[in-house]
């Protein structure tokens, strides 16, 4: 299990760190004006995979559809807010992830192709984002503000 749950939901960062909490009503404002033209999309978690450092992260993927959209969506939300956008991999480019859990480097290929071998794809349909908060390190986030995808309500 994912050692961080008891303070994240389950999640896929789009931008982190993000803002003060004290701006959070208006970068909400903002991102539903351009939200309001991104359509709400199917993804499937087609697998787990894993970010291969000293500790291990273990991680599910998306089909190829879902990881577009995703990075796509992605590339909106940092466009409004490009001092947020830190979190990209060594060739600067946005892995969308969720996080499972982690293990020890030494075990993490074996880890992985244990788990595939027993995943089953699961589809969830994506309509909005989350925007979440913490006051300090020891409590965990609350979502603040959802935002719909699609010009939803």
């Amino acid at each position: 299990m994912d050692k961080a749950y008891q303070r994240w939901p389950p999640h896929i960062n789009l931008l982190f760190p993000f803002i003060s909490e004290k701006y959070f009503d208006a970068a909400a404002q903002l991102l539903r004006e351009h939200l309001q033209h991104v359509e709400s999309f199917d993804l499937t978690l087609s697998g787990v995979s894993c970010f291969d450092k000293k500790t291990a992260v273990l991680w599910l993927d998306q089909d190829e559809n879902g990881k577009q959209q995703l990075v796509e969506l992605q590339s909106v939300v940092a466009k409004h807010f490009p001092y947020c956008d830190e979190k990209k991999n060594e060739n600067g480019e946005f892995v969308p992830h969720l996080t499972v859990g982690q293990c020890a480097q030494k075990v993490v290929q074996s880890k992985v192709k244990d788990l595939n071998s027993k995943w089953k794809p699961v589809t969830v349909k994506v309509e909005d984002i989350c925007m979440i908060y913490r006051p300090d390190q020891e409590t965990s986030f609350s979502v603040i503000h959802r935002i719909p995808l699609g010009g939803r309500q």
